[in-house]
């Protein structure tokens, strides 16, 4: 709640409080009860009353707490400024900016870190972070050196390697996300998604067998990662071969697809107008 918000709070507490000993005053302590001023004095209380709660309850009812952005991030943040409150209090609030779609301010914040950090999971949160923003912001090129600079810095991660090879796609070097997909996938062999985006990657590039080799992979280690699914039923799909691509859709269906959103699917991939 801003400090605002919390000062008239305050002032309507205290109006609320004093009406509501006016009343206990007015009716209990004189002799003379007067229905009409005492049902507007009831109906003032009232109202004051619901600009109290709605006053009180406006913050934490759409603002999540910083303490949830630690939570949230927790994989992300891990132990960064642990020994430091206030840095630790200026990333969150950075996440939370982040989450708000107040970019320039979180940038703001994140830079002012990027003397603070001492450890490489500090590093690494203010950096991610910073090269987030940069891509929901469309500065594709910003964000592109600030992963580099991460990977020379020798804090790259699956993670790093995976949002990386989106970039290099965007940019259209073919060549660049397909070697930062494996680097991604060696990275941490366990990371599904990293062979999902891989996979996907592959398949945008017009390269069926590896993306459905790496799609294949991604089941293997979560049989119902959706996404691998679905790509797989595109491309059998796609190449006509029914029975596996019925395979796939009754795979899709199961696990939360349905069918409708496979005919969009499908309908986008083969070109075709909705009627």
């Amino acid at each position: 709640m801003s400090k605002f918000n919390k000062t008239i709070l305050i002032i309507y507490s205290i109006i609320l409080a004093f009406l509501i000993g006016f009343l206990i005053y007015k009716n209990y302590f004189t002799t003379k009860f007067d229905y009409v001023s005492t049902k507007r004095l009831v109906t003032v209380i009232f109202a004051s009353l619901i600009a109290v709660i709605k006053l009180s309850t406006r913050s934490t009812g759409n603002r999540k707490t910083l303490g949830y952005y630690k939570k949230f991030y927790s994989e992300t943040i891990k132990d960064s400024f642990a020994d430091n409150k206030k840095n630790l209090k200026i990333l969150l609030k950075a996440a939370q900016y982040y989450n708000e779609d107040k970019f320039s301010t979180a940038l703001d914040l994140l830079s002012s870190l990027q003397s603070e950090c001492s450890t490489n999971n500090e590093r690494y949160a203010v950096n991610i972070f910073s090269a987030l923003i940069n891509t929901d912001t469309g500065n594709t090129e910003d964000a592109i050196e600030i992963y580099e600079r991460m990977i020379q810095m020798g804090i790259a991660d699956s993670v790093i390697f995976s949002n990386l090879l989106n970039l290099y796609k965007e940019e259209g070097n073919s060549q660049k996300a397909y070697e930062t997909g494996l680097r991604a996938i060696h990275a941490d062999p366990k990371n599904v998604m990293a062979y999902n985006n891989f996979a996907y990657f592959l398949f945008n590039d017009g390269n069926y067998d590896e993306a459905e080799e790496y799609a294949k992979k991604a089941l293997e280690i979560k049989s119902n990662t959706i996404e691998a699914i679905t790509l797989l039923y595109i491309i059998y799909t796609l190449e006509n071969k029914t029975e596996e691509a019925e395979l796939y859709e009754r795979k899709s269906i199961a696990n939360g697809r349905s069918k409708k959103v496979l005919k969009e699917i499908m309908d986008y991939y083969l070109g075709e107008d909705e009627d």
